[in-house]
């Protein structure tokens, strides 16, 4: 039967979710993926990328994993003295999407040293577990992970366990190496526990970090490339304790919803877990400031539980609209955070909009305009518009979609028609989400059409010789009143005085025959002539 050598590391975890905040004793290196191969513990392991791509990570979070191809994707770090180790724990978070199908089937997470080197160690995943140590044979449906550890030297049925590894499935996984055992465990659990027949991780040497592809060259017969996404990957230079590794698996997520929020609103946000919450725990939704700092976070809601479920969130009005903002949820026992998810905090808002009629004369809450007039529409709305509806009365205006509408007087609408424009608003927050103006026309029968310079009518008209003259007249002061029968004699006259351009004047033609008369307002500034019908 063949061997292989397991070279151990610290813990790997691969965590979408940047909520693995167990114990930093002990931990020389964190890669999180946030955009970035950074090493988070300023220990100096930062790598160098090469042909990988950021990815969304095991919450859905865009940019919290890294994603490798399986063919040229790999990251370099630097040597540190710090590398140098006996035991460790390697901890990842890992979705594999395929396998490598070269020599030897192997798969490596992470890798230091030339393999078999009395320094090296490692993670990674292959098939020999299941097809009896044989690196022709090419299983990719039964594949496992383990560990590797310097010069000692493992019979691969040790890290056999079930169920294999299922393709495009996120694991938890962590493998310890105390000097004497091996230990695998995936989502929490131990699947399996190695002991070498010599050796283990003895020497020292300058080796440095490889992740996604052997330190033994990326361009040699064993690249043992990795298929897959890392969402989150630590080294420690000690065996963790059951419960840390327990708590690895111990998760909050926050799953897709609407990341438009308004102020002073209430909004349910929902969040998932993984593994166990302990008694007493709570959620907290915490939002950063306005460039997505979390060093003074604003709590806007907390839900005691140990389970799964919504926390009631409230966004303050003390706080400033904008798109930089962050959202995230934090448990307290054990203590996770998780992803941080971006949010745009919008302001409240109640929609309204004006409807003006040009040319048009208001008075008394009549809009006034000229008999064969074109009359122009015009809505101006408070906040930015989705859709536009327009009524004349309570039957829609097909064709007209914009905030304009045309119209002809005593065409297309008549005295005592309503013309009313409902707009929907594309504002996050408004409430309620639509407003509606509306204008009463009255349509003027005088000879001369509405103007800039005398805006008048007559009302009623026809009548019974008792009417109103309305209207905007462009003087302040006297105004002639003279009213004519049809064969020009003068049959009516009146001084009226005008103030604020408006005149409201009633007229009796009581005594006077039925028929048309001509009546004709006179100023220092021009006149307008009108037609009312007596009955």
């Amino acid at each position: 039967m063949k061997f292989i050598k397991f070279t151990l590391i610290t813990t790997l975890l691969i965590s979408s979710l940047g909520s693995f905040a167990q114990s930093s004793a002990g931990l020389i290196a964190h890669w999180n993926f946030n955009g970035n191969s950074n090493d988070i513990t300023g220990n100096g392991h930062s790598g160098t990328d090469h042909n990988t791509t950021n990815a969304a990570g095991k919450s859905g979070v865009p940019n919290t994993a890294y994603r490798f191809n399986g063919t040229s994707s790999y990251i370099t770090t630097p040597y540190r003295s710090d590398l140098n180790m006996t035991q460790y724990s390697i901890c990842a978070v890992v979705k594999p999407m395929g396998y490598y199908t070269g020599l030897c089937q192997a798969n490596f997470i992470l890798h230091r040293g030339y393999q078999y080197a009395s320094s090296s160690y490692g993670m990674h995943y292959f098939d020999n577990a299941y097809d009896g140590n044989n690196c022709s044979n090419v299983d990719t449906a039964h594949n496992v992970f383990t560990g590797l550890t310097g010069d000692g030297n493992y019979q691969a049925l040790d890290a056999y366990y079930t169920p294999p590894i299922v393709s495009n499935t996120w694991y938890n996984v962590v493998v310890t190496f105390d000097g004497t055992h091996l230990k695998t465990y995936v989502d929490g659990v131990l699947k399996s526990d190695a002991s070498p027949q010599w050796g283990g991780i003895s020497g020292t040497s300058t080796d440095s970090l490889f992740i996604g592809a052997s330190y033994n060259g990326t361009g040699s017969s064993y690249p043992y490339w990795i298929n897959a996404y890392l969402d989150d990957l630590r080294l420690y230079n000690r065996v963790l304790a059951d419960t840390e590794i327990a708590e690895y698996y111990t998760n909050v997520t926050i799953p897709a919803f609407n990341t438009s929020l308004c102020m002073d609103k209430t909004f349910n946000l929902a969040y998932n877990i993984e593994g166990t919450f302990k008694a007493g725990n709570s959620f907290t939704a915490e939002l950063s400031n306005a460039t997505g700092s979390f060093a003074s976070p604003t709590v806007i809601g907390t839900a005691t539980a140990t389970a799964g479920g919504v926390i009631a969130c409230t966004i303050p009005t003390s706080l400033t609209p904008g798109s930089g903002y962050l959202l995230r949820v934090k448990a307290s026992n054990p203590a996770k955070i998780s992803d941080a998810v971006g949010v745009t905090i919008n302001s409240s808002a109640t929609p309204a909009v004006t409807l003006a009629a040009t040319p048009s004369a208001s008075v008394g809450g009549i809009t006034l305009v000229g008999m064969g007039n074109t009359i122009t529409f015009k809505a101006t709305p408070s906040t930015p518009t989705t859709s536009y509806i327009w009524k004349k009365n309570s039957t829609v205006i097909t064709g007209v979609i914009t905030d304009t509408y045309t119209a002809i007087a005593g065409i297309n609408f008549v005295t005592n028609d309503t013309i009313s424009v409902t707009y929907k608003t594309g504002h996050a927050c408004a409430t309620p989400d639509s407003a509606v103006a509306k204008l009463t026309m009255e349509i003027s029968t005088g000879i001369d059409d509405i103007n800039n310079s005398f805006n008048t009518a007559i009302y009623p008209n026809p009548n019974n010789g008792n009417f109103t003259l309305k209207g905007y007249v462009p003087v302040n002061g006297d105004v002639q009143v003279i009213i004519q029968n049809t064969v020009g004699q003068t049959v009516y006259t009146k001084q009226v005085t005008v103030s604020d351009n408006s005149i409201n004047e009633p007229v009796s033609l009581n005594g006077f025959g039925a028929g048309v008369y001509h009546v004709k307002l006179q100023t220092t500034g021009g006149s307008k002539t009108m037609l009312v019908t007596v009955q």
